[in-house]
């Protein structure tokens, strides 16, 4: 974990600069009566604010070493995505990075039942690929025929998110937006939350108990960064089917029941489809404030406008290029430098939001795989 230092004197004027520093900025300490229990919160309060002032600043681009050989020109990828946004802004670009390299490449995308899950699974089998990146939406016990009949006929598997205990359990040889991502993630918006309160409050946690395997990662993370610093975790439980639509009710509905919350945290940025317009509809816009990850290019454009407050960038068109990058490195024997990544992390605020057409670019995709593929 990067670790960030910062003089108590710094923090005492960041905290007094009020409302001014809150402007575009997660790391402000602004929470109206927020208190701070002992030095062991004090600490914990001040490292969130550090970590907070670092990740708002632009990350490096992403550096991707060169294959040992020219990449592969064989391989017959396909692609099981979902229907949830964030499932397809990482798919497409694998699609778009295989076809650079000449691979033929097949993609199905399902619905979020198991029934379709497997009968996706099902239909990638059929085209007899060499290869196979999937988002896994259940977990692997769901098709654990079918991952144990890719193994057998050496298919190489590349999970985008495999909601499984662990990379070793999901039956993959190579994760992108696994577990140290996704926990990464969650101690970011840990971050967040601590840092703006500066002190003592109270958060919602909201995700879909169903995507545990997924998301308790990013619980964890959240939890392990929050909690030091004061703030009181509550989870509301949801469906992603909902999203949009009785999702907003749902976290609307608890806020009311719970007026003391002041900040509300999405496992996922897609949860938060609808929820800024239910909470201006009864004035709650004003005193709770939105926190998630993997932003789309509509959440960037609400944390812009001030609908949203903060959201954790993951690699999410990158995430695309490493899948594809792995299968090139598997098929050619070598071994990816880390098959379960960290991957690269921007914290998003109004002040550093320079575009909303879709998620946050990932410094040095695509040219940093380009040239380390050999291709242009």
């Amino acid at each position: 974990m990067r670790k960030f230092r910062r003089s108590l004197v710094a923090l005492i004027l960041l905290v007094a600069a009020g409302p001014v520093a809150a402007c575009g900025t997660a790391g402000s300490g602004t929470q109206t009566g927020a208190k701070v229990a002992n030095g062991a919160q004090q600490a914990a309060v001040d490292d969130a604010v550090a970590t907070v002032a670092g990740y708002e600043k632009p990350q490096p681009p992403i550096e991707v070493p060169k294959l040992s050989k020219p990449a592969p020109s064989n391989v017959r990828l396909a692609v099981l995505t979902c229907v949830v946004p964030v499932c397809r802004s990482s798919t497409d670009p694998a699609v778009a990075a295989a076809q650079k390299l000449g691979w033929s490449v097949y993609q199905t995308q399902v619905q979020v039942t198991p029934a379709s899950y497997i009968a996706g699974w099902n239909a990638v089998l059929q085209q007899n690929p060499t290869a196979i990146a999937y988002v896994a939406e259940f977990p692997s016990d769901v098709v654990a025929g079918q991952i144990a009949e890719a193994r057998r006929r050496n298919i190489e598997l590349v999970a985008m998110s495999y909601n499984a205990p662990s990379l070793a359990a999901s039956g993959a040889s190579y994760a992108v937006s696994g577990a140290p991502e996704l926990t990464r993630s969650g101690e970011l918006m840990g971050n967040v939350v601590a840092a703006d309160a500066g002190g003592s409050t109270k958060a919602l946690f909201v995700w879909d108990p169903s995507l545990s395997n997924t998301l308790t990662p990013v619980k964890n993370g959240f939890t392990s960064t929050a909690t030091p610093a004061g703030v009181q975790i509550a989870t509301l439980d949801v469906a992603i089917t909902g999203v949009g639509q009785a999702v907003p009710g749902q976290v609307l509905s608890y806020l009311q029941r719970h007026p003391d919350v002041k900040y509300v945290v999405m496992s996922l940025a897609d949860f938060s489809a609808g929820v800024p317009q239910a909470l201006r509809s009864v004035g709650l816009d004003k005193t709770v404030k939105i926190v998630s990850r993997a932003p789309q290019g509509g959440d960037l454009a609400q944390i812009k406008s001030g609908e949203q407050f903060a959201a954790v960038a993951e690699e999410v068109e990158a995430s695309g290029y490493r899948a594809v990058d792995a299968i090139a490195r598997l098929s050619l024997g070598d071994k990816p430098a880390d098959v379960d990544p960290v991957g690269w992390h921007q914290i998003m605020v109004s002040s550093n939001i320079t575009q909303t057409a879709g998620p946050q670019p990932t410094p040095g995709v695509p040219d940093a795989f380009y040239a380390a593929w050999g291709v242009s």
